[in-house]
């Protein structure tokens, strides 16, 4: 993705592998951090019209062109089981 995005204001970091790799909370954080720039409820709408028009793949190419989005290598944040809703089970 070239360019500047919609809202540079905007900043987004995503672990893609963890359980935030979802598409819905991608698209529920992103759409967070455009009402927090200032987007009205017009354009977030329009946001996630153009994310639900593909495939995963052209949800973060959506995302790149609206906010600035970065994704966070999965060896940048050790994994912690304290905080993976998917294990809490286990940890009782």
């Amino acid at each position: 993705m070239t360019g500047k995005p919609k809202f540079p204001a905007a900043r987004v970091e995503i672990d893609l592998a963890g359980p935030d790799g979802n598409a819905y909370a991608i698209m529920g954080r992103v759409s967070l951090a455009l009402e927090g720039a200032g987007a009205d409820g017009s354009e977030v709408r329009a946001f996630r019209r153009e994310c639900k028009a593909g495939d995963y793949e052209n949800l973060l190419r959506v995302c790149a062109r609206w906010v600035s989005f970065s994704t966070i290598k999965p060896s940048a944040r050790p994994y912690d089981a304290r905080r993976d809703p998917r294990r809490a089970w286990r940890l009782r």
